[in-house]
């Protein structure tokens, strides 16, 4: 299980770093490999609406660390945790500038059908901390993370949310934080260890061969040529075989040549 946690707030070491890092403590409990992204220290620009995504399933702005980090991390994720303080009734403007860049994202899903391998398990979890009481403090926020992780390929599995949290390490001395914590991460990922055994099995039983599947080689793509399922965008049929794919078929994802494509098993298979 691959866990990616996105720390959305500026401020280093607060409240919601704290609340991030307690959970993340808990998915290594629950064996897992955990990747925590200080998302304030990354280089991100932000979405220019060109609509490129619409028609490539790749973002226009290739030189940041969305393109070259963060893109990779999100398809590579089990579980997808965002945590966030609360601005205007919204997440940071760092957070928010990752969650906008995902419109490629959205784009691969819904505009191009592209296959996601990990769609179908990933799951979405979101954190949040916010200074005032109101009782519709975090509905923006939790709209907004729904939306992101749809367009990231995971379900939403729920929220954790503090109230009254303001001042740094103020989380810490609240009463009973902890147990809360610990709870909502003992029921996530629980129920994510044993989707993933299920998982596993029936996947034994009906995916292709190894030796069947083509995985593209480009930097940030990783597009995989499943003859189950064909390619759609080039018109290929289900249950064509890649070395009976036409020489000028490309890549729907990168527009790649399958010479830049690997198998998953055998004697050139990837390393």
């Amino acid at each position: 299980m691959f866990v990616v946690g996105l720390q959305g707030s500026p401020r280093k070491n607060g409240n919601t770093d704290y609340l991030l890092e307690s959970f993340l403590e808990q998915a290594v409990a629950f064996g897992a490999e955990t990747v925590n992204v200080r998302v304030a220290d990354k280089h991100i620009l932000p979405c220019i609406g060109c609509n490129s995504c619409m028609k490539t399933g790749q973002c226009v702005i290739q030189t940041d660390d969305m393109f070259a980090e963060i893109y990779p991390l999100l398809q590579k994720a089990d579980v997808i945790v965002a945590a966030t303080p609360v601005f205007f009734y919204g997440p940071s403007a760092q957070l928010k500038a990752l969650i906008d860049r995902s419109q490629a994202l959205w784009s691969r899903k819904y505009a191009l059908k592209m296959e996601d391998p990990l769609a179908a398990t990933r799951k979405g979890f979101l954190l949040s901390v916010g200074a005032t009481g109101g009782k519709q403090l975090f509905d923006g926020i939790e709209l907004i993370a729904k939306y992101f992780f749809d367009a990231a390929g995971a379900s939403y599995r729920g929220a954790l949310t503090f109230r009254q949290v303001d001042q740094a390490g103020e989380l810490k001395s609240l009463p009973g934080h902890r147990v809360k914590i610990e709870a909502s991460a003992r029921e996530l990922f629980t129920i994510e260890k044993q989707n993933q055994a299920i998982d596993s099995v029936i996947k034994e039983k009906r995916m292709a061969n190894p030796e069947e599947i083509y995985q593209c080689q480009t930097v940030n793509c990783g597009y995989m040529y499943n003859p189950d399922k064909g390619d759609r965008k080039g018109k290929i049929k289900k249950g064509t075989a890649f070395a009976d794919l036409p020489d000028d078929w490309k890549c729907p994802i990168c527009g790649a040549g399958k010479k830049m494509f690997r198998p998953l098993a055998g004697p050139d298979a990837v390393k």
